[in-house]
């Protein structure tokens, strides 16, 4: 709770200072991202893109690429159970750091069910 001038807390100000630096999450489907993250979020916030089932790893490199041109800090998930072999996750990362400017990436196992290449868990 944020304590106010009188002494007393004030949920409002307590929601207000837990949501300061908040961050959302898009698909790389989303070509409206920007613009939707453009008027409502500060600049330099953190964008996660989630990782849907059937997408490919040039749409999440072309989402992270469009936010980071919007000023935004795009933080793409990668489904480790989706890389098929160590020279295409080092194609993504080269990628999503020198065509998007990414910094940072959310590592998650993934949903699928049997890896598609060497790598089982995050």
């Amino acid at each position: 709770m944020a304590i106010g001038i009188d002494g007393m807390t004030h949920p409002a100000g307590a929601a207000a200072s837990l949501l300061r630096d908040y961050s959302v999450e898009v698909t790389s489907r989303d070509r409206s991202a920007p613009d939707i993250c453009g008027a409502n979020l500060r600049r330099g916030a953190e964008v996660y893109i989630t990782s849907v089932s059937g997408d490919t790893h040039h749409q999440l490199v072309t989402a992270a690429r469009r936010l980071h041109l919007s000023g935004f800090r795009p933080v793409p998930h990668i489904v480790a159970r989706g890389v098929l072999s160590y020279t295409q996750l080092n194609d993504l990362l080269s990628r999503l750091r020198g065509d998007a400017g990414v910094d940072r990436a959310l590592v998650i196992g993934g949903d699928i069910a049997r890896p598609s290449g060497p790598y089982d868990s995050s």
